[in-house]
């Protein structure tokens, strides 16, 4: 009898024992991702420390900025079945402590950052961290990387997902919207004319005729629209600090009105603002492809860093007041958005 209780004992200590060590080996398995974000927001000490994508939502706050984000993400998280991957959230300098503080073999298994302005200030830092973007636009990236310094970290384990759409993406929408316009208008500003050639190649590629114009500052861009708008069948914004700031945005679109050329805009601000439309991608969408993308390096072996990529999901925007103003019929948005990327499926 003594002998049975001793087996059943060590039958029981072993089983413990396999069970404790599973545990570990699973936790030492985890992905450890970390979100980085402006020193503005109020970080509880629960979303600092590895948790997972439900403590997240629970302890943000309910209008929180970034909330559209971080739901995008979880909810794809969840559905994607990713149990092992731990998330945390910090701010710019708690981040800076915590990297200090953890040796090479504990850091994180990737790193997130939110909006421009972190971005650029972790890429700065002297690491070698894998490092993914989210909210970037494409001319505020590249000139991130033009001006890093050579202890900054590798632009091989830096990227991001990108806040504005591919010009094709933008150039299909004209397609479906303004079927007889050829000739598309695109203003350039200083921190954009590197693009020029890019826009030229594209929109040939698809049998658009492009037709640029060039702006130093605020003071002849209204000038320089004029002779633009004059040459155009439809004008396309672009992500450009001269020519779509809080100062001009609104001259620009009454210039083009007067010129009845339409506008397609970058969001669907400028979409209520008088743009005749506008192809865009929430937080959720962005939040949903960050999801996807950080799971697939998970699942890789976090070998890689996916390349830097464009929005994958968008939705379209239409003001039909000013459609009708200028005798342009549309359909409605949702079936626009479903043409559109039925489109682009179908051209993959």
């Amino acid at each position: 009898m003594l002998q049975q209780i001793a087996t059943t004992g060590r039958i029981l200590y072993t089983a413990c024992l396999l069970l404790l060590l599973n545990g570990i080996t699973h936790n030492a398995n985890a992905a450890d991702i970390v979100f980085v974000v402006d020193d503005d927001i109020a970080i509880t000490d629960t979303l600092s420390k590895p948790t997972n994508t439900n403590t997240i939502l629970k302890d943000w706050p309910l209008q929180g900025k970034y909330r559209d984000l971080f739901q995008g993400f979880a909810s794809t998280l969840d559905e994607l079945g990713a149990e092992d991957i731990h998330l945390s959230v910090k701010t710019i300098t708690q981040f800076k402590t915590y990297a200090a503080q953890r040796k090479p073999a504990a850091l994180p298994t990737l790193i997130v950052t939110v909006g421009t302005e972190v971005t650029k200030e972790i890429a700065a830092m002297k690491h070698s961290m894998p490092t993914l973007g989210v909210l970037v636009p494409q001319v505020s990236f590249e000139a991130m990387l033009r001006n890093a310094s050579k202890a900054a970290a590798s632009h091989s384990k830096l990227a991001v997902i990108y806040l504005d759409q591919p010009l094709a993406r933008h150039l299909n929408l004209i397609h479906l919207i303004l079927p007889r316009s050829r000739r598309v208008g695109v203003m350039f500003g200083p921190s954009t004319i590197q693009y020029e050639a890019e826009f030229r190649n594209i929109a040939q590629a698809n049998n658009f005729d492009l037709r640029v114009g060039k702006a130093s500052s605020e003071g002849n861009l209204i000038a320089a629209l004029d002779q633009l708008l004059d040459q155009s069948d439809a004008f396309l914004g672009i992500v450009d600090p001269l020519v779509f700031n809080r100062n001009s945005a609104q001259n620009v679109l009454l210039t083009a009105y007067r010129h009845r050329v339409p506008v397609i805009g970058i969001s669907p601000a400028y979409v209520r603002a008088g743009a005749i439309a506008s192809v865009y991608s929430t937080p959720t969408h962005l939040g949903r492809q960050l999801a996807e993308t950080v799971y697939r390096f998970v699942r890789s072996g976090a070998k890689e860093l996916p390349a830097t990529q464009y929005p994958r999901y968008f939705s379209v925007a239409v003001n039909y007041q000013v459609a009708d103003s200028l005798g342009i019929q549309l359909d409605d948005e949702d079936k626009l958005e479903h043409h559109l990327a039925g489109f682009e499926e179908a051209h993959q």
